[in-house]
């Protein structure tokens, strides 16, 4: 059972504060205060390590540094014990040209694979209730409302 005052240290994030952390940067998040921030890096500070790994590979993906900055944040990223980090740099390491192409040209195959997704999705939807017919149909029809 709980004493009262138990978690008086604690600070509770709500789940979409955290993930504004991420797409955000952090002093346009109105609802984290610095004091607040402070706080949770003082008991948790593995959080403040790993946006800051997560922030410079941002950093490093947008604004189309050198290879050698993605080689270096991967040696430092991989010298902490974060088992999520590491499992990411071992995806990064198994399909490094492609993320090196990601760095060092600005073409890109997003609109593609989100058309790709959408009509997946509307396969998978419609899968065994209709013919090849009202199925192409249906896609055409979406490509002219967009």
């Amino acid at each position: 059972m709980k004493k009262t005052g138990q978690f008086k240290n604690k600070v509770v994030l709500p789940r979409k504060h955290v993930i504004k952390l991420l797409y955000k940067q952090l002093n346009k998040i109105a609802e984290l205060s610095k004091g607040k921030l402070r706080k949770i890096y003082q008991l948790y500070p593995k959080v403040k390590m790993i946006l800051e790994l997560f922030y410079e590979f941002k950093s490093i993906l947008h604004s189309m540094k050198s290879v050698n900055a993605l080689e270096s944040w991967i040696k430092k990223a991989g010298t902490d014990n974060f088992s999520h980090i590491n499992s990411f740099i071992t995806g990064i390491k198994k399909d490094f040209d492609a993320v090196k192409n990601s760095i060092l040209k600005q073409e890109s195959n997003g609109v593609v694979e989100a058309s790709v997704n959408k009509l997946k999705l509307v396969k998978r939807i419609m899968y065994g209730r209709c013919s090849f017919e009202l199925l192409k149909s249906k896609t055409l029809m979406m490509s002219i409302i967009k």
